[in-house]
């Protein structure tokens, strides 16, 4: 799914950039087989290490911190996202607390990879709404009395207290804190719009704490062992992204409304979504592409092919991630937020402008060594460019056409240059001073080059802002970029 945003002006959610997956990493580690006594460890495993090693990992998410939190004290959801957990469940609640809510006292998880498996318990003290903390074995928690009443006036001291000396760790401890981190923009000035209200974000935090009984383990696991919390912050990242943007996070109607709340119902912004795999499911209203292929510019470019003579006065083209690092790293706002970048897109720059790339960073993109794009080759240069308005040179110096046309042509330029990472604004005049033709011609090389949709969504990606007009080495200095920009001065 993609996507698009019009009216007098167009904000285009369009085909996500096509990355590799967050999917989870592989961590190899030894389970030795345990009597079937019940043991108290941490729902969560560890890497191992002869003394006590400790592990750190924050995000800051932009969702409520109540829903986050509810997310992260639902362990008997951990085997739908961790890695390696099998199976998940809560075994205990606390007694109620101040608000008559009962939390999970105590879980089991069954860890496992490949035939090998292990069932693991803990104790578990919620402080509502900032903490989760999971300890095991003889492992005594941290928070204060006060703070988990509900949990010890239900608690049974003998499962508690039950340990025994075929422990494989000695010392286990995991803790999830949430805390509330509002975005604030920026003071208005003449130069800063002042009509973006703080908005809800929150930062996760998550610590490791583990000593191995065993030095092997210990030994073995000082490899994996650095990566083991961001491996775990990031599947749960995903996870708050799956359960709080719903299915298809990343790209559909749902999404669409969402990001239209966001801009709120005053903006002036409209949306296109266009639909890059269609299925025979998929209703026939939905906007989509010929291809999939050339990564986002598929979208962009049926877009201008389907509204060439009915465009808005502004034109947004963006990816389909709403916010957030990893999947919106290249945005260039804060928190990586497109809804900050349209809200603070200065329009009238756009207008004055033409072409309007909406990243300011130089690298990628910009800096020297990037500079000799070797996805543009003159060959490829050639057949993009050749039919269209702006022909190319050809080796022999001449554009072989006609003398009128021979003033538009283009010379290969020795070096190509603009930020990454094909997402921009351009004006409707902008677009209209190429023919329709050129545009369907772009799309027709996209569809017929023996270039892969990586590829081809590379070279179309670093030739945006010479199709609408800018020069090959486009890169505005940083600061008076983010000024002209987003007003950011």
């Amino acid at each position: 799914m993609n996507t698009l945003h019009q009216s007098s002006h167009i904000f285009a959610l369009l085909p996500r950039r096509t990355t590799a997956s967050l999917g989870p990493r592989a961590l190899a580690f030894h389970l030795r087989p345990q009597p079937q006594q019940q043991q108290f460890r941490p729902f969560i495993t560890n890497p191992f290490t002869p003394s006590v090693q400790s592990l750190s990992a924050t995000r800051t998410l932009p969702y409520p911190a109540k829903a986050i939190y509810s997310i992260i004290a639902d362990v008997s959801q951990y085997s739908n996202f961790l890695p390696y957990c099998q199976d998940s469940s809560i075994t205990r609640y606390s007694s109620p607390d101040a608000d008559g809510k009962k939390w999970p006292s105590e879980a089991k998880l069954v860890v496992g990879w490949n035939n090998i498996s292990e069932t693991f318990y803990s104790r578990i003290y919620c402080v509502p709404g900032s903490i989760v903390e999971a300890v095991g074995g003889a492992t005594k928690t941290t928070l204060k009395e006060e703070e988990i009443a509900h949990h010890e006036s239900g608690r049974n001291t003998e499962v508690e207290d039950k340990t025994t000396d075929e422990s494989i760790l000695t010392h286990l401890m995991t803790r999830w804190t949430v805390k509330p981190f509002p975005y604030k923009p920026p003071p208005p000035s003449n130069n800063v719009p002042s009509d973006l209200p703080a908005r809800e974000q929150t930062e996760v935090s998550l610590a490791i704490e583990f000593q191995f009984a065993n030095p092997i383990y210990g030994s073995m696991s000082k490899a994996a062992a650095p990566k083991v919390a961001g491996m775990m912050i990031e599947a749960f990242e995903q996870r708050v992204k799956s359960v709080l943007d719903g299915p298809g996070y990343g790209g559909n109607d749902k999404k669409a409304g969402r990001m239209e709340g966001l801009l709120g119902k005053e903006s002036p912004w409209q949306h296109a979504i266009y639909t890059v795999d269609p299925t025979n499911n998929t209703s026939t209203s939905t906007l989509s592409t010929p291809v999939n292929k050339g990564h986002e510019s598929m979208a962009y470019l049926t877009y201008i092919i389907e509204n060439f003579h009915s465009l808005p006065t502004t034109i947004a083209f963006l990816h389909s991630h709403h916010s957030g690092f990893f999947n919106a790293w290249h945005t260039d706002a804060p928190m990586h937020d497109n809804v900050y970048a349209m809200k603070h897109l200065q329009l009238d720059f756009v207008q004055r402008s033409g072409y309007v790339n909406l990243r300011c960073k130089w690298n990628p993109g910009c800096n020297k060594a990037h500079r000799r794009n070797t996805h543009i080759t003159p060959e490829v240069w050639q057949e993009v460019f050749d039919g269209t308005s702006t022909p190319p040179v050809m080796n022999n110096g001449t554009s072989g056409t006609d003398p009128e046309v021979a003033e538009k042509a283009i010379h290969v330029p020795a070096e190509i240059a603009t930020p990454c990472c094909a997402q921009f604004a351009v004006s409707r005049e902008q677009v209209l001073k190429r023919p329709l033709e050129d545009y369907v011609k772009f799309r027709r090389w996209i569809i017929d080059t023996k270039l892969d949709d990586a590829k081809s969504g590379r070279v179309m990606e670093y030739l945006w802002h010479i199709i609408f007009g800018m020069e090959a080495v486009s890169c505005p200095d940083e600061e008076v970029c983010y000024c002209q920009v987003y007003g950011r001065c």
